[in-house]
């Protein structure tokens, strides 16, 4: 959804004047974001499957979840650095306006809620079950949800962003 719909929409007639090692960068930083923010975003819901897990098995151990969250906050912020090298380069080959700093506010706002999330699962006492642990934890419950709706937020931003080379039909 990304690097695959993604390609820069060149100017009309510079074409030819775009350097291939421009065009190169620039998808590769395009790749390297798309992959940090998907894989930012699936090791966010393999902490909950960790969470699911340990509610099964009935060991109660969330280290295993602390962990994917901790591999979330790092592949989103590599997302930021990423997005930033991109709207640079979108700047020197398109003069189409795409909001880079929404994105990037997203990402801000997403990564914080990891490392939120991350705190409350981490100084979740469990008394009993995982489960009835949970369901006591409210503030967990929160935590967790504002995440994920974080995390919703800068994939619609990214579907979006590939939207609007399908529907003018620009090609690399």
């Amino acid at each position: 959804m990304g690097g695959i719909n993604c390609p820069p929409p060149f100017r009309e007639g510079e074409r030819e004047e775009i350097s291939k090692e421009l065009l190169a960068t620039y998808t590769d930083r395009l790749a390297r974001y798309c992959h940090a923010l998907f894989s930012g975003s699936a090791s966010f819901f393999a902490a909950n499957t960790a969470i699911e897990e340990a509610v099964l098995s009935g060991t109660g151990k969330v280290s295993d979840a602390i962990e994917k969250l901790e591999a979330s906050e790092s592949m989103l912020g590599e997302a930021m650095t990423n997005l930033g090298s991109v709207a640079s380069m979108w700047a020197m080959v398109s003069d189409k306006s795409v909001s880079f700093k929404d994105q990037q506010e997203l990402l801000v706002i997403a990564t914080n809620r990891v490392q939120i999330a991350k705190m409350e699962l981490m100084a979740m006492s469990v008394k009993g079950s995982l489960q009835q642990s949970l369901w006591r934890n409210s503030a967990l419950t929160e935590s967790f949800t504002r995440t994920l709706l974080a995390i919703n937020a800068t994939t619609a931003w990214q579907s979006g962003f590939a939207r609007t080379f399908a529907s003018v039909g620009i090609t690399a």
